[in-house]
């Protein structure tokens, strides 16, 4: 059978620092998907040479994984920014969230390794990426088989609260909509906890079977997308495990083929009680709708049916274009939607106190979040308040350098010089300027242009950047935004 599958060389990376639970549930189970569509090797060193990989395995697609950084960085490069492996194509696979400030780097090093295709397991990555968004395909989670119901398991609670977010903490603000359940819920109903394992706050094992033999004892167990409306992969564990998923009506799930009543339960604030009380009340009614999730799962979700890699592999091959079902019918998110017009208020004139407004609560909510920070130094800048423009985003490179980034992304890093440069900082804009001379960008162009520092050889014709920019923005307008930045401090 392997001969007859595409031979897949698979740069996996993972070592013993890679935390158990997020190995057990999320890292471990892409070998057994992978190996349903292609004849897969694994490679887990680091320090590799392409050409030694080339010889000894003959792949004929190579894919690198990204969990929470960017992709392996120690191949012996000849020319960065071409392939690697030569006309072996070269594919990327993340699991980070699409908000996370590691991608900065996974973007860097996709340029750099000359990665022709990124598969993103969170759906949003489109959103939060608009310069990749042509590289970019939506990869759904797949269903985890250590996720089988227990025959013999019986229903002991009625309701279960599995994972982050259903504590009122300051840091759980990206799930508004399991914080508000999952207060309505605690004063009417019995209610089973399972917080998302954690070494210091909630430290304990209950992952992989132990964690779906838990969520087997359950009638109803919810989940959602938080604030960015993800597809999670709880989604598919809770009726994978016999259990009715309840959880917010968002678009990803319709696209994937959720149904209100029929396979599921979408509740709110206003109808949870209704809806869980008839549930709850009529087992018939309930073991309807939980059958239907289960066969839901088994039939659309498993690892054969997760074959968009091989199709994509397979259009290239045979010179064809590639569209994704998968990402057919999708709409931006509510906090992609948010900053990027915020952002165009900024840049192109409006309400800025309203934009403001939107960017800090987007920010409170995603602290790790770049795009909110690059809206909010702009508006700053256009009160005349550059040290303020500085402090907001020095903050973010400080938390991207905590989880590897090793460059900044382009229109920050061109926006932080511009703030010193409005501040009187010139000497400390230039030495920033000079810093990282292989940024590429219209805006990084337009900085420069004003220090008088010379533009390295470089193109940057398709340069990207993770700022939800107006997409009409030329090279001009760039520079025209940079000067009246500038004009605007100077006369504060």
């Amino acid at each position: 059978m392997s001969s007859t599958r595409p031979r897949l060389l698979f740069l996996r990376g993972c070592d013993e620092r890679t935390l158990h639970y997020f190995c057990v549930s999320s890292v471990e189970p892409l070998l057994g998907w992978l190996s349903c569509h292609f004849d897969t090797t694994v490679v887990d060193e680091e320090c590799v040479r392409p050409a030694d990989l080339i010889a000894r395995f003959n792949p004929e697609l190579v894919l690198m994984l990204s969990t929470e950084g960017g992709l392996l960085t120690n191949l012996g490069l000849d020319r960065p920014g071409t392939n690697p492996f030569g006309s072996v194509p070269l594919a990327a696979l993340t699991l980070m969230d699409a908000d996370s400030p590691a991608k900065i780097q996974l973007f860097a090093d996709m340029e750099k390794f000359g990665v022709e295709v990124l598969f993103a397991m969170d759906n949003t990555f489109v959103d939060l990426a608009p310069g990749w968004e042509k590289q970019i395909v939506f990869c759904p989670w797949f269903l985890n088989r250590t996720h089988e119901p227990d025959p013999c398991g019986e229903k002991v609670y009625p309701i279960g609260l599995f994972g982050q977010g259903f504590e009122e903490q300051a840091d759980m603000l990206n799930y508004p909509w399991r914080l508000r359940l999952a207060k309505l819920l605690r004063r009417r109903y019995p209610v089973l906890s399972v917080p998302t394992p954690n070494p210091i706050h909630a430290p304990h094992d209950i992952v992989g079977e132990k964690y779906a033999r838990w969520l087997n004892r359950t009638k109803i167990a919810l989940s959602c997308g938080g604030r960015r409306h993800v597809f999670v992969k709880k989604m598919l564990e809770i009726p994978a495990s016999m259990t009715c998923l309840a959880t917010e009506d968002i678009p990803v799930l319709h696209v994937l083929g959720y149904r209100d009543m029929e396979n599921c339960v979408f509740l709110d604030d206003t109808n949870y009680a209704e809806k869980l009380d008839a549930l709850l009340g009529d087992d018939d009614l309930l073991a309807r709708i939980t059958r239907a999730g289960y066969e839901h799962v088994a039939a659309n979700h498993t690892p054969e049916k997760r074959d968009v890699l091989l199709r994509w592999f397979e259009a290239r091959r045979e010179g064809h274009g590639f569209g994704s079902s998968e990402s057919a019918g999708l709409e931006m998110t509510p906090f992609a939607n948010a900053v990027r017009e915020a952002i165009e208020v900024l840049m192109a004139g409006g309400d800025i106190e309203q934009a403001r407004a939107t960017l800090e609560a987007e920010s409170h909510a995603y602290p790790r979040a770049h795009e909110p920070r690059f809206g909010l130094a702009l508006y700053h800048l256009r009160q005349g308040d550059p040290q303020a423009a500085i402090d907001v985003l020095a903050k973010g490179f400080r938390i991207s350098m905590k989880v590897g980034v090793r460059q900044p992304d382009p229109a920050l890093w061109g926006l932080y010089i511009l703030a010193h440069l409005a501040l009187g900082a010139e000497a400390s804009a230039r030495f920033l300027c000079e810093l990282f001379p292989e940024l590429r960008h219209p805006f990084m162009t337009s900085v420069r242009v004003r220090l008088g520092v010379a533009e390295p050889d470089i193109d940057v014709s398709g340069a990207k950047t993770i700022v939800p920019a107006p997409p009409e923005f030329s090279e001009l307008e760039y520079e025209d935004l940079a000067g009246n930045l500038i004009q605007l401090n100077r006369r504060c």
